[in-house]
């Protein structure tokens, strides 16, 4: 502005000197102390100051000065401007920090967000140093902490008992982890406990709670008290899981009669508690698993004669611990209804089918069918001894069929040898032959070849 024109600043239309636009016609540089250097406030903050624009960074107003700390060394010295006079200081409300240097907590830039550094201090039974509602925003105990004053344990604890996470947050604080159970449960969780008919007049909560890190599990310990036929007064599905619909129809039988007091399952149905004789349909129909019904492969003992209408039990006997090991043809007699089971079908259960290498029976009367039972006469065993006599027929080839020299059939049947004497012309069969004996007339006997 050495050689500026008076109008350079008095712009206004001429009329008066004022308002004059100095500092629109020039930029913040060192220049301000050639007009203001006399005339800046007298205080700490501007002792020893001469560069204006340090801190004065508009020429529109003085006020809003920012701080530039990057220009100065922060040290310790925060308090030489920060005393209240010169510049904003500690409020009276502060945290007791002592001689503490500010920046631990606060940065150049702003006094917030500012956070503690706990690391600072040996945070060890001082906590309500501070937090104790006195000093915001350093926040005290709340009114609904938990009480754990009363816990006889914890009468004379410290904060850092519980909250140990760094200091940086409240939560999460760990009690249980400074507490065994014991009956201090309730002198917290008292009046938060589930209105439930189970904790009804129980006040001791580690009877059935055993663990501090979950209420869920609860196993409750049922040898604290009686158990005779009260089963229902928890068990009812409010308070604890109660009988599920699909339970089978045990009336009023006392739970553990095939319950534990340990857990429902596994349980085991004590068909002595009860007459089964004819009632195993009752459960047994399918519609109360695990009490699982007659399957889809089971034996068609109601196509038999004198089991029609037969009862489970009739066959099933064994204790009733398992449906294995039925008896089936101890309570039927021979009477030629074998092929009913024992026709490949029912293979699962037990009902042996014909075999492959059976001797053709068919061939031996000439097609007619022949009944198991005419060999067959016991229902202990399939071991038996051909009846010649019973199936005598008129069937071509009756010996050969089985005792021909290449069979293969089941049995211990004697076999024609290879060395065998020959008969010209060959005979239709070996009873026949003028050789063997013939087998006479039905009914005698045949028990060899002479």
């Amino acid at each position: 502005l050495a050689s500026a024109n008076c109008d350079s600043c008095h712009k206004a239309g001429f009329a008066s000197w004022t308002p004059a636009k100095l500092h629109t016609s020039v930029t913040v540089s060192n220049s301000c102390a050639s007009c203001h250097a006399a005339s800046k406030p007298n205080t700490a903050v501007h002792a020893g100051q001469s560069v204006c624009e340090n801190c004065h960074k508009s020429t529109s107003s003085w006020n809003t000065a920012k701080v530039d700390h990057s220009s100065f060394t922060v040290a310790t010295n925060c308090a030489s401007c920060h005393n209240g006079s010169a510049a904003t200081g500690k409020p009276a409300a502060h945290i007791p920090v002592a001689a503490t240097n500010c920046i631990a907590c606060h940065s150049t830039t702003g006094w917030k967000p500012s956070k503690w550094n706990h690391t600072q201090l040996p945070v060890t039974a001082q906590c309500a140093s501070c937090h104790s509602g006195a000093f915001p925003p350093a926040d005290g105990k709340p009114a609904t902490h938990t009480p754990y004053q009363l816990v006889a344990t914890l009468a004379s604890a410290n904060c850092d008992s519980c909250h140990k996470a760094g200091f940086a947050s409240w939560t999460p604080a760990k009690l249980h982890a400074n507490v065994s159970v014991t009956n201090s449960c309730a002198s917290c969780h008292l009046s938060v406990r589930p209105a439930t008919t189970i904790h009804a007049g129980q006040t001791v909560c580690e009877n059935c709670h055993k663990s501090t890190v979950t209420w869920s599990g609860a196993k409750v310990d049922h040898s604290s008290f009686t158990i005779a036929t009260n089963c229902a007064s928890c068990h009812n599905g409010s308070a604890a899981t109660g009988k599920p619909a699909t339970h089978i129809p045990a009336g009023t039988t006392n739970c553990i009669a095939c319950h534990s007091t340990t857990g429902w399952r596994p349980s085991k149905w004590n068909h002595t508690q009860l007459p089964v004789a004819a009632q195993c349909a009752s459960c047994h129909s399918g519609a109360y698993p695990p009490a699982d019904g007659r399957h889809a492969t089971h034996i068609p003992y109601q196509l038999l004669t004198g089991v029609a209408i037969a009862n489970c039990d009739t066959c099933h006997k064994t204790g009733y611990a398992s449906w294995t090991g039925g008896r089936f043809h101890a309570n039927v007699s021979v009477n030629g209804q074998c092929k009913t089971c024992h026709s490949g079908n029912y293979s699962s259960e037990g009902a042996t089918a014909k075999p492959s290498n059976h001797i053709p029976e068919a061939q031996l009367l000439n097609g007619a069918a022949m009944e198991c039972n005419a060999c067959h006469t016991s229902v202990s065993s399939w071991a038996q001894k051909m009846n010649h006599n019973g199936s005598q027929g008129s069937g071509a080839g009756w010996c050969k069929a089985c005792h021909a020299s290449g069979t293969n059939y089941l049995g211990p049947m004697e076999r024609k040898s290879l060395t065998h004497q020959t008969k010209t012309p060959v005979p239709t069969d070996c009873s026949t032959s003028g050789c063997h004996r013939p087998l006479g007339n039905r009914g005698t006997a045949y028990t060899k070849w002479d």
